[in-house]
């Protein structure tokens, strides 16, 4: 089963550095696997780079053997839809945060990571992966059989009750799950930073 390493080593290839992170990468295969035969232009405005940037990403993409090119666009290899069904049976791209959080940002996204609660410890390096990633803000929150935990702080189910309501709806979690949460002004740089801290716990997960 290919992992984030692949990701990483297509990032990293000798040659000029490429104007795409790891995250970006990732998001692509997300993007591509989640609407298959979609075009490198319409790819470019979804990912916020530049056409040429894309070419460079697709180029290494295809030549690691994880997508091709259609008559429809650009799809999934066979290897390139196990990398993207690892992921996405880990991390859900949920979108964007609409209730009140503890910041005042323009643009705020959740990301769902299921099952690796047991993989955060206080959250902070989670966290700070968001803020490395360009978010402004970010928090990490676990569901716990007796609610929403801010790890090795609180029980927010309990502290604060409302709040904890609008996470569960928002996210509709399971015991055992983690919910980011990060905020920019920019909606990219949230997306980006709520992402990569998803990453982070799914690059734990698969570590033997």
């Amino acid at each position: 089963m290919e992992t984030l390493q692949k990701l990483s080593e297509l990032r990293d290839l000798k040659g000029p550095s490429p104007a795409f992170t790891k995250v970006q990468l990732a998001y692509a295969l997300m993007v591509v696997g989640g609407a298959e035969g979609v075009g490198r232009k319409r790819l470019a405005q979804l990912l916020g780079l530049g056409e040429g940037t894309v070419r460079t990403m697709v180029s290494r993409l295809a030549s690691a053997g994880l997508i091709h090119t259609t008559r429809k666009g650009l799809s999934l290899t066979e290897r390139g839809r196990q990398l993207y069904q690892s992921l996405t049976s880990i991390i859900s791209s949920v979108g964007r945060a609409s209730f009140p959080l503890p910041w005042d940002l323009k643009h705020s996204i959740g990301v769902l990571v299921r099952g690796l609660a047991d993989r955060v410890l206080s959250g902070l390096e989670e966290r700070d992966e968001a803020i490395r990633y360009g978010a402004d803000a970010a928090i990490v929150l676990t569901r716990e059989a007796d609610g929403i935990h801010m790890p090795q702080v609180s029980n927010i189910s309990r502290e604060r009750p409302e709040f904890a309501r609008n996470v569960e709806e928002f996210f509709k979690p399971s015991v055992g799950d983690v919910m980011i949460i990060a905020g920019a002004q920019e909606e990219r740089k949230a997306l980006y930073a709520a992402l990569a801290a998803a990453l982070k716990l799914y690059e734990k997960a698969k570590k033997p």
